[in-house]
């Protein structure tokens, strides 16, 4: 909606105080756009495709080499300026497509999925060109499945399920107010029993739960609302007198954790509706 590809059912947005539903192109001038899909010509080389773009945008013709130089340099293309997109990588093509959104320097710029098919490196790259964006006083509006792309660049984050928005805010914020505790991640030495260190944990951890264990790793679920920091660290720091145990590390609740907590809510039957339903049903007819 914000690009104007669907119209807006209700509501409104606005971009330096123009209207996205009703200020026609004025709101879009202010916009870049970086689709899920790369939208690119494969027949032409970045430096083509840029100058069109910049063209499209209203770039004086003058101007236009120096900003298709820049948006070149700034994605780290140099190597591939002159080569036919249609032979570039998956992460070449990410970078391409975020060029053309950055090529009139919009205050606001939209990413869908910016990282997607990236290798580590191009995904590392991506990150810190969002960042530097953010520095400079631009909004980035950017929706990812990467959870840990999220808590990487994003300064507050909305989390949907099923077209609605669930939660608003810094990430956080939804840790303490949705996340479900800590994580405590044991290690235990070669000669460590599994069992002893779990009936250990449950014993001495107020609130703590077992949750898996890989070879001689062992993970547990703390709830935050029943045991505090201190207690749970006096607890784990007894734990190698009944076990030999190599490390341990007491960590908060991922963003990955409130988001599956948000998903499988949304799965589970709604005991209510289905009681208004029966409601309806037992109607007197007048």
């Amino acid at each position: 909606m914000l690009t104007g590809r669907l119209p807006i059912g209700g509501g409104d947005a606005f971009i330096r105080g123009n209207s996205v539903g009703t200020g026609g192109f004025s709101s879009f001038r202010l916009l870049g756009y970086c689709p899920q899909f790369d939208a690119l010509n494969l027949r032409l080389t970045a430096r083509e495709q840029l100058a069109f773009f910049a063209r499209i945008r209203g770039i004086r013709e003058c101007d236009i080499p120096k900003t298709v130089d820049w948006a070149i340099a700034k994605m780290h293309l140099n190597a591939y300026a002159t080569k036919v997109s249609g032979a570039y990588s998956g992460g070449n093509k990410r970078k391409l497509s975020a060029a053309i959104a950055l090529v009139a320097d919009p205050p606001v710029v939209l990413l869908d999925e910016p990282s997607a098919g990236m290798d580590v490196a191009s995904q590392s790259f991506m990150w810190q060109l969002i960042l530097q964006l953010r520095r400079s006083d631009r909004t980035v509006i950017l929706t990812s499945h990467s959870m840990e792309e999220c808590e990487a660049v994003c300064s507050r984050t909305a989390i949907m399920v099923d077209g609605q928005f669930k939660c608003l805010g810094s990430i956080q914020h939804l840790k303490q107010r949705f996340g479900q505790g800590y994580t405590l991640t044991v290690k235990l030495a070669p000669t460590g029993n599994g069992e002893t260190a779990k009936h250990f944990v449950l014993k001495h951890v107020p609130g703590s739960s077992f949750a898996s264990q890989h070879c001689q790793t062992m993970f547990f679920r703390i709830d935050s609302d029943k045991c505090n920091l201190s207690t749970a660290f006096d607890g784990i720091a007894r734990l190698h007198e009944a076990v030999p145990v190599e490390d341990y590390a007491l960590s908060q609740t991922t963003l990955d954790d409130v988001f599956v907590t948000f998903a499988a809510a949304a799965v589970e039957p709604s005991p209510t509706s289905a009681d208004e339903v029966i409601g309806e049903a037992m109607m007197p007819l007048n």
